[in-house]
């Protein structure tokens, strides 16, 4: 598990009583402590043009006599004398050009897109940068909760305003998008018209309406007028109830119209930042809209001759970004297209090739190695040394995403960034564009000050250092939820399935049902289970009087329980351990021989299966030579015996070698509820989702034995391999399954082929788990669809699902990112499983335990 977790220092109070104008835009709102301009982050230095850069005069136009210039504009290749020679010729005239918040700079002639040496610069201290970030406390951070500001209506002001773009702050920490859909089910779809004129075609929509519902939707019609005004190329009606847009081959939605004006006016707009977040929930079409975005601007001219757009994605959704491309946008609009990502990286040095490009897809991963390493830097030396040595660092390093200014970056899943230590976050903050947007369902995973990685990149005027900004947006007071909420709604465009337009849901899709499935653990599962908890406890008992570790050891508790809940041969490295102490063993034969039941032979034959591993391992470790064979389930052992001789193999692979054959309940009740979707629907197509690796190749292996022609999704997969793993599964009728992991195939991807879907593992954070339903249930689903959730009953799944269903959102926050939980939420969790005392340090001593 990935620990993403958020740090900060502390900053000033802001003062509660601070008077702020509620209908001035955010820029002119005061907030103490909070600089007129963006912060440098390194020690505290004079303005970026007054530092001195070994060999650079402090006027980057005009040398001192006797010194030598080291011009600092981007390279045209990555050999650092061409990037000198290409500066030399293209000398910066204005380093100021950054983060305006006052008037349109003064404008110039730009030769080319190359930075100047204000960005480079500005790039370089986001590396260098430790003066705002990580010293705040965890436990301190907000929540995901934002509140409506009060008092902001029109009331009073003339005719009634449409309601259609406001945004649902309360949304933005989640939404329940089943509960949406459920009750948007069975209700009438917005009307259509066969009218050619916008006008008449909207005025024919609205008449159509039940005369009750007239009136609040005539403020929409005025609203979708004007959005298509936006546009530099107005999309007409289709006369089916879309709008097309010349460049387009698909039609726009009526809130897609909505979405992509938004888009276009921000871009247009005099005032920072030229950007925004396009947060609608997962399956509203955030893609389209996007595109309808990018090749409205296409023909744009900028001064720097600025052309490309780079799209930034999860590795696994550059394809799809292709497809999407190719099957919405007509031809030669958006071409050439380059994808660059491992194994189908372009050489490096070859810029040209990159501002030739209409489109850049890459992912995540190449923005993070392109930029150069900041954090290895030297010791004490002063801030303007600091400085040099992280632009000739720069200079020699930098990799080609980060050598020039790109007309548009787009962050597709962009709540990647949202931890800004990451280097990730680091890396993509430290691009250079005209525009920035960040597309994600789900902006906010654990806290509103997730934020500031976020306004940090788009250029959000005025909103300081993670401290201040935690300071003065984040404390909880309703001024700072205004102040925040005052930004969001200037920069945020989101819609969920409860938005409405003309009276009338935005989207009809089919019905969506969910059922959670109380899987009874076999009775050898849950005394392992139990062995397992013991083992832990012993283990974090020892570790009291030490915080950190003591919360680690927890966290690999909880892991490692739910992985036992899915298999008991996923916990290998522990069960080897437990089942080598011969009274474990025997307790185990006890348990097994009370059975009575109909598992009784289950139960047996995963007791007769663990008791030859653990003799198989026992004699590999005493002679690597032994030739005992064994009498049982020989046809399943054959493979592990032959890997116990070999004289290399220290380690004993239980899972490959009897995983295929040992059950668990999660994994019978899986089988049993596809046996029952593939008997009442021959065209049914289901995603298992799962955590596990191991447990993607047990479920292939349940698939093999049961016919069932299968395709996978996994981290571990080229990405040749998972498009076509993809494209097998949504074309091939007889492929009914695709097991995913929850990583690979939760998030960005179309799964509509699928209407059925099992969650084997629940997830700490709901958000993730939606993330994943939406891949089946979006815009172009026409079945309904079934989700189901296994959880193993008495067990860790079974209270974290209690504890959901208690709305205790901190857990996700705490949990969800495997950061190191908060002490109260430790606490709570920690007495899930015993009584627990709580030492003076923070630690706990489990003095006896037992589930509650």
């Amino acid at each position: 598990m990935e620990a993403t977790g958020d740090n900060a220092v502390e900053g000033t109070p802001a003062s509660d009583s601070m008077p702020i104008d509620k209908t001035t835009v955010t820029d002119s709102i005061p907030v103490q402590g909070t600089p007129q301009t963006d912060v440098v982050t390194v020690p505290e230095t004079p303005p970026s043009d007054s530092i001195p850069i070994e060999g650079t005069p402090q006027n980057d136009t005009v040398p001192k006599p006797g010194e030598a210039e080291i011009q600092l504009e981007a390279p045209h290749g990555s050999n650092p004398e061409q990037q000198r020679e290409t500066a030399e010729k293209t000398p910066d005239t204005n380093d100021e050009e950054l983060f305006v918040t006052q008037g349109p700079p003064q404008k110039r002639i730009r030769r080319s897109p190359h930075l100047t040496n204000a960005e480079i610069r500005e790039s370089v201290k986001i590396g260098l940068d430790d003066s705002g970030v990580g010293r705040i406390p965890k436990a301190s951070l907000p929540v995901a909760s934002l509140r409506p500001n009060v008092n902001t209506s029109n009331k009073g002001k003339g005719r009634k305003k449409s309601k259609a773009n406001d945004v649902d702050v309360s949304t933005l920490g989640g939404s329940d998008i089943i509960a949406d859909v459920q009750t948007n089910f069975g209700q009438p779809p917005i009307p259509t018209s066969a009218q050619g004129n916008k006008q008449s075609n909207l005025n024919e929509l609205v008449e159509s309406l039940p005369p009750e519902a007239r009136s609040a939707a005539t403020p929409d019609k005025k609203l979708i007028i004007d959005a298509t005004k936006k546009f530099t190329k107005a999309p007409r009606v289709d006369k089916k109830g879309g709008w097309k847009h010349a460049n387009l081959k698909t039609s726009l939605f009526h809130h897609q119209v909505l979405g992509a004006g938004f888009m276009r006016e921000r871009e247009k707009s005099k005032d920072q930042p030229k950007g925004g977040m396009l947060c609608d929930v997962m399956g509203l079409g955030k893609t389209i809209q996007t595109l309808a975005n990018i090749v409205d601007g296409a023909d744009e001219k900028l001064e720097d001759n600025a052309n490309t757009t780079l799209i930034v994605a999860p590795r696994g959704l550059i394809t799809q970004w292709k497809m999407q491309i190719e099957k919405h946008v007509q031809n030669n609009v958006l071409v050439p297209i380059l994808c660059h990502y491992a194994g189908s990286r372009n050489n490096s040095s070859d810029i040209e090739l990159f501002l030739q490009s209409k489109i850049i897809l890459t992912s995540y991963d190449e923005i993070r190695i392109s930029y150069p390493k900041m954090k290895e830097k030297p010791e004490n030396l002063s801030p303007e040394e600091l400085l040099r040595w992280g632009v000739r660092n720069f200079m020699n390093s930098a990799g080609p995403l980060h050598q020039f200014r790109f007309r548009r970056i787009i962050l597709d899943e962009g709540q990647q960034i949202r931890n800004p230590e990451s280097q990730t976050s680091i890396a993509v903050r430290a691009l250079h564009g005209h525009y920035k947007w960040i597309l994600t369902g789900t902006p906010l995973l654990n806290h509103s000050a997730e934020f500031w990685a976020y306004f940090k990149f788009l250029g959000v005027p005025n909103i300081g250092r993670f401290s201040s900004f935690v300071t003065n947006f984040c404390n909880g007071s309703d001024l700072s939820n205004q102040r925040l909420v005052n930004i969001v709604q200037k920069v945020v465009y989101r819609r969920t399935y409860r938005s409405r337009l003309f009276s009338c849901h935005i989207i009809t899709l089919p019905n969506l049902n969910e059922e959670t499935i109380l899987v009874n653990p076999f009775v050898i599962e849950q005394a392992l289970y139990k062995m397992l908890v013991t083992s832990f406890i012993d283990q974090l008992n020892r570790l009291a009087n030490q915080q950190d570790e003591q919360s680690r050891c927890f966290l690999t508790m909880l892991l490692k329980l739910r992985m036992l809940n899915s298999h008991i041969l996923c916990v290998q490295d522990r069960l080897k351990g437990i089942l080598s102490d011969g009274k474990n063993m025997a307790k185990l034969q006890i348990a097994v021989a009370d059975c009575s039941d109909d598992e009784a032979n289950i139960n047996r034959d995963i007791y007769v299966l663990l008791e030859e591993l653990v003799k198989a391992t026992k004699q590999a470790k005493e002679s690597q030579k032994s030739q005992e064979r064994m009498t049982s389930v020989e046809s399943m052992l054959e493979n592990f015996l032959a890997t116990a001789d070999n004289p290399h193999n220290d380690s004993m692979d239980w899972m490959a070698d009897a995983g295929h054959d040992m059950p668990s309940s999660k994994v019978l009740k899986t089988r049993d509820t596809i046996r029952k979707w593939f008997k009442d629907g021959s065209a049914t197509k289901c995603v298992i989702f799962t955590q596990f690796r191991d447990m993607t190749k047990i479920f292939a292996n349940m698939c093999t034995k049961e016919k069932w022609a299968f395709t996978r999704l996994t981290g571990d997969m080229t990405i040749d391999d998972r498009d076509r793993s993809l494209k097998d599964f949504q074309a091939l009728p007889e492929i009914k399954i695709l097991i995913a992991s929850l990583k690979a195939g939760g998030v960005g991807l179309d799964i509509t082929a699928a209407n059925k879907c099992i969650l084997v593992e629940p997830w700490w954070n709901d958000a993730i788990q939606q993330q994943a339903f939406c891949r089946l249930f979006r815009i172009g689903q026409e079945r309904d669809v079934e989700i189901v959730k296994l959880v193993a009953k008495n067990t860790i799944d079974d209270y974290m699902m209690k504890l959901q269903e208690m709305k205790l959102k901190e857990i996700e926050g705490a949990i969800g990112d495997a950061r190191l939980p908060s002490v109260g939420i430790q606490a709570q969790l920690i007495h899930h499983f015993g009584d627990a005392e709580r030492l003076p340090d923070g630690t706990f001593m489990i003095r006896e335990w037992g589930h509650k």
